[in-house]
């Protein structure tokens, strides 16, 4: 959701994902202090390329070229304005 909506309105989603990009990152539970990660050095040997949220990963994702995707919205908007127009009228 967070790529079609940077497609749409993508000043929007800047701020947004500033402001709660890092907390949808962390997690309840603390990782184990003896947990080897990349931040200094590279880790050596093989580690999982999935994390903690690998499960909710999906393996496909909607791609649509941007200009494409706000013009889809804003089509979708007139004819949802069209047709409430002529359910009122």
């Amino acid at each position: 959701m967070a790529i079609i909506g940077n497609m749409v309105v993508p000043q929007f989603m800047d701020r947004f994902l500033a402001r709660t990009g890092v907390e949808g990152q962390e997690r309840g539970t603390p990782v184990q202090p003896d947990r080897q990660d990349n931040l200094f050095a590279p880790v050596t040997p093989l580690h999982r390329t999935h994390g903690h949220f690998g499960e909710r990963a999906k393996p496909r994702a909607f791609f649509a070229n941007g200009q494409a995707g706000r013009a889809a919205v804003v089509m979708a908007g007139a004819a949802l304005f069209f047709v409430l127009g002529r359910l009122r009228a």
